[in-house]
Parts: C-alpha cells; sequence; structure tokens
C-alpha cells in the first residue's frame, strides 16, 4: 500500500484528484472493479466518453475504498441514506465522489463526514446571475453582479463547488441547503468559510477548475494525495 494512504491524523480527510481521461487511469477500465449496478447506469449514458468517465470514476472509489478497508472492490456494499449520501455499513470510513467532465474528487476520512465537489471548466447553461437567484445567499449574489465578464462564471463555479460540498457533507440536496450560508467570502481569498458548525475550504485544482471540501468542525484539515497506481 502506499504510505499515502496510511492512516494519520492531523489531517483527517484526504482527497486524491484525478484526471480519468489520463493514460494511467486505463487501469481503471477493469469491469471487475464496480458493481452490476454501477455498470448498468454506466451503459445508460449516451455517448462513449461519459460512461467511460462515469465508470473510472466510481471505480477509483472502490479501489482506494478497497485499500482502506481490505474489502474487493466490486464486493463493497455501498449503500445510501435516506437522503442519498452512499456510506459503508458497519464501517467508519467516510467517503464522498465528485466528478465533471474528465476530473473526478475522491474525498475519505475516518469517523468524520465529508463531503467534496469539483467542477471541471465549462461554459453554463444559463445567465451565472440568473441561475444564482435560485440558490445563492443575497450576498453572494451582490458579489457576482460586481464580477464583469467571463470571470462571472469563474467566480459562480467557487461558490458552487463549496455549496455542493457542504450539502453533500450534510447527505442533502441543493433544494436543501440552509439559506443563511453564505460563501461570499471566497470571492474575496479566503480559503475556508465556516456554517453551523461545519467548514467549507476551497482545495487547489487544474487549471480553469474548481475543488472544494466540507466536513463537520473547524479543527480538521484536509491532505490532496495520489492515487496509488500514479504514486
Amino acid at each position: 500500500m502506499s504510505s499515502d494512504w496510511q492512516p494519520r491524523l492531523p489531517p483527517r480527510i484526504r482527497v486524491a484528484l484525478i484526471d480519468v481521461d489520463e493514460p494511467g487511469a486505463r487501469v481503471l477500465d477493469d469491469p471487475a472493479l464496480i458493481s452490476p449496478e454501477e455498470a448498468a447506469r454506466a451503459r445508460r449514458f449516451r455517448g462513449e466518453s461519459l460512461e467511460r468517465r462515469y465508470r473510472r470514476a466510481h471505480a477509483a472509489l472502490r479501489l482506494l475504498l478497497s485499500r482502506e478497508t481490505g474489502c474487493a472492490p466490486a464486493l463493497l456494499p455501498i449503500s445510501t441514506r435516506d437522503g442519498g449520501k452512499p456510506f459503508l455499513p458497519g464501517s467508519t470510513v467516510s467517503f464522498n465522489l465528485s466528478h465533471s467532465g474528465p476530473l473526478a474528487a475522491v474525498a475519505l476520512a475516518s469517523g468524520l463526514e465529508v463531503g467534496v465537489d469539483v467542477e471541471a471548466p465549462r461554459r453554463l447553461h444559463g445567465d451565472a446571475l440568473s441561475l444564482a437567484a435560485r440558490f445563492y445567499h443575497p450576498e453572494e449574489c451582490r458579489m457576482l453582479t460586481a464580477v464583469p465578464g467571463r470571470g462571472r462564471e469563474a467566480a459562480f463555479l467557487r461558490l458552487w463547488t463549496a455549496r455542493e460540498s457542504l450539502v453533500k457533507a450534510l447527505g442533502a440536496g441543493l433544494d436543501q441547503m440552509p439559506g443563511d450560508f453564505n460563501a461570499a467570502p471566497l470571492l474575496e481569498g479566503a480559503q475556508a468559510v465556516e456554517w453551523g458548525g461545519w467548514t467549507v475550504r476551497v482545495m487547489p485544482a487544474p487549471a480553469g477548475a474548481f475543488a472544494a471540501v466540507a466536513a463537520p468542525g473547524a479543527g480538521w484539515g484536509y491532505e490532496l494525495v495520489s492515487p496509488f497506481w500514479l504514486a
């Protein structure tokens, strides 16, 4: 096992940011790495690249969980709670997966709920301000209005990753995002925001992409690690 994945505290959260299109990610194509249900969902995607990216992201999650638990990847009994958050019954390992375009993010922790989100560079399907008015805090909307041109889309995605990581840690959905959560300080250079006993931290990401991780409390840190097949 790579030393990257040995338990150590702090930090208590390890995050792997993976380009599932890069050549080394071909190791994730082994059909034995994912469950039959995941394979069936992958086949429903329209387009070979979408199917491949879905399969590789879920294979990466299962491989990394396998290294943590000792269970064969495809046999990991991943279940979902009522809010849709995945978990491993009977295990203290908490995890979360996000994938966007060619990027996937896997977050792992022990005894600590965690949520992660990554957003690849992309154009929004709609006006950033109109979308923000549906989901964002008024202060976030005010700050977005002041951002000119294409920079507004980037600012929108930075806030989006923060909100997504928090609701995923909470096991909720965007429609259940607390109305008083305000990530606007992230647009002024802050690296973390707190809300109701939870903390969201932004993470380095490939050029044009954004990533964030969320967990309860404020005393935790995170570590970006290489997937073991790249180490």
